[in-house]
């Protein structure tokens, strides 16, 4: 058996599965989303059910798409549907197993070099496009409470993963069928990519990190016996414990992520905010009025190369102080504009960057 949730998220969708797979009594840990090109597409296939039916469907369809050198994402759903019944009425159907077993489930995921993505599940014997989120194999309907309450329409791509991770974790604390490690795999205009297996684990380890001080917070929440004041040192307590959890995880994570893959900023990017580069290494900046310095350093640098339009503080001799619109900061060497007071030309230079704003 298996677990697959999948999210459709702002921008693309997640898939994510565990490892186990069972025959009788034996276990092993496979790889269960693994990106193949098959014509001139990348595909993803996660199916729950017999394994080896699964790997022989699969390998049928990369054999046709990769005769016909397909390249439009429809042509993968158009093939599917169209072997579907027949694998499911004829070779599931007489394989030598339980009844039980013979239950099938597909997530299928499909790029084009053109940036086209689309995702799919199988209903019965038909794929439809998944538009919230999805599950195979052990479809219990715990996990699909668990899915549906963290389900959000237009969830970015780093919420849908921590979702889906948390899901599996719920999975393999309440069913034998389910098993670590995990694996995720992101699809958007970027491509289908495999997020790292030392990621998956960071943060699967960070939610049950942060799991039961929520609880405890939740339940105190509804707890009238708990008088405001005490109420008030919990939550600040929380907030202490938790920022300091935090600073530690995005740091921890910051040593295991490269620099060129926080500026690429791809879906499965890791790591935001203010990054501090040295020599040799670099930062995530944590204090709030280091960030906003930086903010205001950068947002000169930019009045420097001419972005605009700016509103320009002057200050007559007569002590009047009044703004001026200008398109941009080269501007400031030609404008020249009265006192709103007492109507003396003023010039723009030389003028402090402090009295420069640039507008939003």
């Amino acid at each position: 058996m298996t677990l697959i949730p999948t999210f459709a998220c702002d921008g693309g969708f997640v898939i994510h599965a565990d490892s186990e797979e069972n025959c009788g009594t034996f276990r092993r840990a496979v790889q269960k989303i693994t990106p193949r090109d098959m014509g001139q597409l990348r595909v993803v296939i996660a199916g729950s059910g017999i394994g080896d039916l699964i790997d022989s469907f699969t390998a049928k369809l990369k054999e046709r798409l990769d005769r016909d050198n397909a390249s439009d994402v429809n042509e993968v759903k158009r093939l599917i549907d169209r072997r579907l019944p027949n694998f499911l009425n004829i070779q599931v159907a007489n394989f030598p197993c339980a009844d039980d077993a013979k239950l099938h489930k597909f997530i299928v995921g499909a790029y084009a070099k053109t940036g086209k993505f689309a995702v799919w599940a199988s209903h019965n014997d038909v794929l439809i496009p998944v538009t919230s989120y999805e599950m195979a194999g052990v479809e219990d309907k715990v996990y699909d409470h668990v899915m549906r309450r963290f389900y959000r329409p237009n969830m970015t791509f780093s919420q849908a993963i921590l979702a889906g991770l948390y899901v599996l974790t719920v999975a393999e604390s309440t069913s034998p069928y389910v098993r670590g490690p995990y694996q995720v795999a992101v699809i958007s205009r970027h491509g289908i990519e495999m997020e790292k297996e030392e990621n998956v684990r960071a943060m699967t380890e960070r939610l049950s990190a942060y799991e039961q001080q929520i609880n405890d917070l939740f339940i105190a929440c509804a707890n009238t016996r708990i008088t405001v004041p005490e109420f008030e040192d919990l939550v600040d307590a929380f907030k202490i414990t938790a920022s300091t959890l935090h600073r530690d995880h995005i740091d921890q994570q910051a040593t295991r992520t490269s620099l060129k893959e926080i500026l690429e900023a791809g879906p499965l990017s890791q790591i935001r905010g203010h990054i501090v580069v040295g020599t040799q290494s670099y930062r995530v900046e944590h204090d709030r009025r280091e960030i906003q310095k930086a903010k205001e350093t950068l947002n000169k640098l930019r009045l420097m190369g001419n972005a605009g339009p700016i509103t320009v503080t002057v200050h007559c001799r007569c002590g009047t102080d009044f703004k001026v619109d200008l398109p941009d900061f080269a501007a400031t060497a030609t404008v020249t504009a009265p006192c709103t007071k007492c109507g003396k030309e003023n010039n723009m230079r030389p003028v402090d960057l402090v009295n420069i704003e640039l507008k939003q």
